[in-house]
């Protein structure tokens, strides 16, 4: 999904609950397959997959295998 299907989808559920189709207590799930990130996986910035891995939400290997990315001596440094 491009970026302007996504606004436009979320235009168009914004406009539902403003109509009340949504009440209070009612909820609401959205599920989406898989990860649902943005741009190509290459170009995702080193800080962003560190803080990933920091936060435990990625593994070494996953980082790996997903963005390609191999851990700076200057980030293994100051990981210790």
């Amino acid at each position: 999904m491009s970026k302007s299907e996504y606004l436009k989808l979320a235009d168009t559920i914004a406009a539902e609950i403003a109509d009340g189709t949504l009440r209070t207590g009612d909820r609401l799930e959205v599920e989406t397959p898989g990860g649902g990130g943005w741009g190509r996986t290459a170009e995702r910035a080193a800080a962003a997959i560190e803080l990933d891995l920091a936060e435990g939400l990625i593994t070494p290997a996953a980082a790996r295998q997903i963005y390609g990315y191999q851990r700076s001596s200057v980030a293994a440094t100051a990981a210790e």
